[in-house]
């Protein structure tokens, strides 16, 4: 690992690297290629999830801090992401393509969803009528 201190990257590289991150994908060291290790730094109440990048070589290259935007998609791309995650058992964002959280219930009074991206932090919580 380096000796001369943290890396030096941009905020705009870092917040790449944590879009790539959240879409599932590997993630490397802009400098030099290498896997990073990548820690998520989840909190309540926020919906979207820093991370901290960690290269082996050149050590701590910083966080990414996503917008917590907290605003709803339409309910078309809600309807197509909860038909993902049940064809699939996954479901994307659509704005940036990350893997959403989604939680389902359904008894006897009704059905809840909840659907949550944690790059951009868009969320859609509350009552859920599955289409016929």
């Amino acid at each position: 690992m380096s000796d001369e201190g943290p890396a030096s990257i941009t905020q705009e590289q870092l917040d790449d690297l944590g879009r790539t991150f959240h879409r599932g994908d590997v993630v490397a060291c802009p400098l030099c290629h290498a896997k990073l290790e990548c820690h998520e730094d989840p909190y309540i109440p926020r919906i979207s999830v820093p991370v901290r990048f960690i290269c082996p070589v050149h050590g701590l290259l910083g966080d990414s801090n996503p917008p917590d935007l907290r605003s709803a998609w339409p309910d078309e791309q809600v309807r197509r992401m909860f038909a993902d995650h049940l064809a699939r058992g996954e479901a994307r964002c659509p704005e940036d393509q990350a893997t959403v959280g989604v939680i389902y219930m359904s008894n006897e009074s009704g059905a809840y969803l909840r659907v949550a991206c944690p790059s951009c932090g868009r969320v859609r919580e509350g009552p859920w009528e599955t289409p016929a």
